[in-house]
């Protein structure tokens, strides 16, 4: 939880607010919730709650597609003004902040 928790203010001041926040709590609510069903009842995978988790999760990933080309023309742009703002570090930041947050999940469904 400390890291994730610790590269999602990194990752907002990085890349903002309302792009920072879509990324990292998107992760972590697809990977969070489909890797302990694939792990623990990969039957269900095929069932219907299964496949709309997985399309789900597809969807959420075009989406953080389209966020980053979004971040990426809104860097470019100011760019051309001289301002600088490490956008690519920023979303790399914000990835690993919603895998690292998603293990908060884990420690629920995976302890003994």
């Amino acid at each position: 939880m400390g890291a994730g928790s610790t590269l999602f203010g990194l990752g907002i001041l990085r890349v903002g607010m309302a792009l920072g926040f879509a990324l990292i709590l998107g992760i972590t609510a697809s990977f969070g919730s489909l890797i302990p069903m694939a792990i623990l009842h990969p039957g269900e995978l095929f069932l219907k709650r299964g496949i709309a988790l997985i399309i789900g999760t597809i969807v959420m990933v075009l989406g953080l597609a389209f966020l980053a080309l979004a971040g990426r023309a809104r860097e470019r742009d100011q760019a051309d003004a001289g301002a600088r703002s490490g956008f690519t570090v920023g979303l790399v930041i914000c990835i690993f902040s919603g895998i690292f947050s998603s293990m908060m999940n884990f420690s629920f469904v995976f302890r003994r």
